[in-house]
């Protein structure tokens, strides 16, 4: 089975970036765009594929015209111009979600792929079977409930208004029961019980961690949302008229094309915090989980925080990957001025 790696990246700290940016937006350049580069995750992300992930076929790296510095060109990742993925005379996006709406587009993209963001990490030795059992992509078929709350919950919402468009829920789960109430959700089977009375979809368990998909459903979510899809696409920054791309993951739950997984064992979810920091290094020294993500909520950090995630990741993915130019930097964040 051949699978790929996708990973959307762009240097927010980029001043050409930043100056397209605000021209874009028609307002002077800022440095408010975000803190995404801050903790080196890229790099990290990189040597867990290659160390854990000995299967992955190719690495695609999506980026707005950008290479990172450190990434040896000769080493097989391939970058991707994300402006290729658009349609053709489309001004450049500055909205993920609509270079993530045509993830499928990149070229020689395997079937079955696993899209990353570029603030998840791989962080135990992971199978190809772990990711793809029995051939089709792991998932968790748990609902949840929406909570309305921010431009967030707007696009979880999109998302889920067109998996209800599609898909009935009650026949949806009637026709594979055991992939919606599989022993492998554990705790989480609570969930389900609780929001059965609902006779539509009111959202779905997401613990935002690498995805595994399969190219095709891209095509069959654009083909029954043609509107939404496009409108995503169109968008040149993010706006509540946006779905976000776990549609597909949603997509690939109602349609069946899954294998019930254990969402515990899958991996951990982490927003970088003072009062996570313990809980962070716990799970970095001894991961239960095959991927970690550490997302940055964009509050200011201080120098401690910074050195404890820097020194963190390090203790758990030491010395250079393949994919650095050099083999030898074992240079830490926490070392950077």
């Amino acid at each position: 089975m051949v699978v790929d790696v996708v990973v959307l990246w762009a240097d927010v700290a980029d001043k050409d970036w930043q100056h397209r940016r605000a021209a874009a937006l028609g307002r002077e350049p800022s440095d408010d765009v975000g803190a995404t580069n801050e903790w080196d995750t890229l790099r990290y992300l990189l040597r867990g594929i290659d160390r854990h992930c000995p299967w992955v076929r190719r690495i695609h790296l999506v980026t707005p015209g950008q290479t990172p510095d450190w990434l040896d060109p000769d080493a097989g990742v391939v970058v991707v111009d994300q402006e290729s993925l658009l349609p053709p005379g489309q001004p450049p996006s500055f909205n993920s979600m609509a270079i993530e709406a045509n993830l499928d587009r990149i070229p020689g993209l395997a079937e079955h792929f696993l899209y990353f963001n570029d603030d998840m990490l791989v962080v135990k030795p992971t199978r190809l079977e772990d990711v793809f059992p029995r051939g089709l992509p792991a998932g968790f078929a748990i609902h949840n409930a929406g909570t309305g709350t921010g431009a967030w919950s707007h696009w979880v919402l999109n998302a889920v208004g067109i998996i209800n468009s599609v898909f009935d829920k009650r026949s949806v789960m009637r026709r594979r029961p055991g992939q919606w109430f599989s022993p492998r959700y554990g705790r989480h089977l609570l969930r389900n019980i609780a929001l059965l009375p609902w006779d539509s979809f009111t959202g779905f368990f997401e613990p935002h961690l690498p995805m595994a998909l399969e190219r095709r459903t891209f095509a069959e979510v654009r083909a029954a949302a043609p509107r939404e899809m496009a409108r995503t696409t169109e968008a040149r920054f993010r706006s509540l008229e946006c779905v976000i791309p776990f549609v597909y993951r949603y997509w690939q739950l109602c349609t069946g094309r899954f294998t019930p997984v254990s969402p515990d064992r899958y991996g951990r979810f982490f927003e970088i915090r003072a009062d996570a920091i313990d809980a962070i290094e716990r799970e970095l020294a001894r991961p239960r989980g095959h991927f970690l993500c550490l997302n940055d909520n964009g509050e200011a950090h201080g120098a401690d925080l910074r050195e404890r995630v820097g020194r963190a990741l390090e203790a758990a993915l030491p010395g250079a990957s393949r994919f650095e130019r050099s083999r030898h930097d074992g240079q830490s964040i926490s070392a950077l001025p």
